[in-house]
């Protein structure tokens, strides 16, 4: 395991600096070794990404390049319709054949999305292709994500290194909410929360699982990393020191995005009601306001 050979790595340059008298280039020495020992663990693990797309794309670019150089493989499980039979944008294919062709996206999947059967249940059995691929390309550490989230990325390379350091096979993290600009910080009643990344294996899927020491979207936990299930050798574990920034209504339509989503209660949501959202200005961490301003007005981006 990767956490032990840290330990044990840990131990052997201990040892090692036993023989250098200085006290102050002795500390320097363990220092410096650390560091190296641990980037060089988080090296050798594939950390993969798997995107669910229908709508949206306007900001999938953005949001892949704040994690992309922080993951190794990336793959985008797309729909040409909805859940409902409702087409997606004619610019949904040629962005992903965009991106694909700059190296941003390394694999890209469809999913035919069936009306006959209920929305949950097809956003889980799309997030699980994302999964299987991520298998098939050798990953050892895996999340899923839709086009409107976002990482700080100097969080995520922290966070990654924690997650190795300690052996941790689930992670989960906080999330903060934004309304219908990039700076709107929507202010919520209670904190939510989404699984960062974690170790897979062979029989990892994804669904709800009720072991989970946080409560997140059911078509997201990892319910096993080995045949037994959260019981035996998972360490889960929750990340204080990052945050998924969720651009909840940030769309060129966001009222296609409701409904169209697989959440039942946004179907019959307005723009007068996402405009009566409580929110506390912030800073435009990912320089989306240029973005936004592209799309034009308020009214055509929400007719």
């Amino acid at each position: 395991m990767i956490g032990n050979n840290y330990i044990f790595g840990k131990r052997i340059i201990r040892i090692r600096a036993c023989f250098i008298f200085n006290r102050v280039l002795r500390r320097r020495y363990r220092t410096y070794c650390f560091e190296l020992l641990l980037n060089n663990l988080v090296s050798k693990c594939k950390w993969g990404v798997s995107y669910s797309v229908f709508d949206g794309h306007e900001l999938l670019e953005h949001s892949i390049r704040s994690i992309r150089n922080h993951v190794d493989y990336v793959n985008v499980v797309y729909q040409k319709s909805s859940w409902y039979g409702v087409p997606a944008d004619d610019g949904l294919l040629p962005c992903l054949y965009k991106l694909q062709a700059q190296g941003l996206i390394d694999e890209l999947i469809e999913y035919t999305a069936n009306p006959n059967i209920s929305a949950p249940v097809q956003e889980i059995n799309k997030r699980n292709m994302g999964l299987s691929a991520a298998k098939r390309a050798g990953c050892n550490y895996f999340m899923t994500m839709d086009t409107d989230e976002f990482y700080i990325g100097s969080e995520f390379e922290n966070a990654k290194q924690y997650i190795v350091r300690n052996e941790i096979t689930h992670s989960f993290c906080n999330i903060v909410h934004y309304g219908l600009l990039p700076t709107d910080r929507l202010i919520t009643a209670t904190p939510s929360f989404v699984q960062f990344m974690s170790k897979i294996g062979r029989f990892s899927k994804l669904g709800k699982n009720k072991n989970n020491i946080c409560l997140i979207d059911p078509t997201r936990g990892l319910t096993k990393y080995s045949m037994f299930g959260i019981c035996r050798g998972d360490n889960q574990y929750f990340l204080s020191n990052i945050q998924m920034h969720h651009f909840t209504y940030l769309r060129k339509n966001v009222i296609f995005k409701m409904k169209n989503s697989s959440s039942k209660q946004n179907h019959n949501c307005s723009y007068s009601d996402l405009s009566k959202k409580t929110v506390a200005k912030g800073p435009d961490l990912f320089n989306l306001m240029p973005l936004y301003n592209n799309w034009g007005n308020t009214e055509d981006k929400n007719a």
